[in-house]
């Protein structure tokens, strides 16, 4: 996925590649991924792929090579995520002092 361009400006530092870009404000970094069948990519080229964060796709980058689960389909999540959120919903939150159990454990 990197162009013959980007290939000129890739720099090994250690054992991890970037892509080197010189402005005139100084030097950017981006660090490229090698996937486990040859396929090289940038945090930013897989978001604009899979339309999600750059924090999604680093995460994945991250996590593994393999390009199945990297390029899998992103979960798009709707309101609150957290399990201990849906224990909210048992106790009403106007009328929570009502509660004979509350108000025993309140004397």
């Amino acid at each position: 996925m990197i162009s013959k361009k980007e290939r000129e400006f890739l720099v090994t530092i250690g054992d991890k590649e970037y892509i080197v870009d010189k402005t005139k404000k100084g030097v950017n970094r981006s660090r490229v991924y090698t996937l486990d069948d040859g396929t090289k990519l940038t945090v930013e080229m897989l978001a604009n792929k899979l339309k999600c964060r750059n924090s999604c796709a680093r995460a994945r980058l991250n996590a593994s090579s393999d390009p199945k689960r990297v390029y899998k389909e992103v979960q798009k999540v709707e309101g609150r995520t957290r399990k201990t959120n849906d224990i909210a919903h048992l106790m009403d939150s106007r009328s929570w002092y009502k509660d004979p159990l509350t108000k025993l454990m309140l004397k």
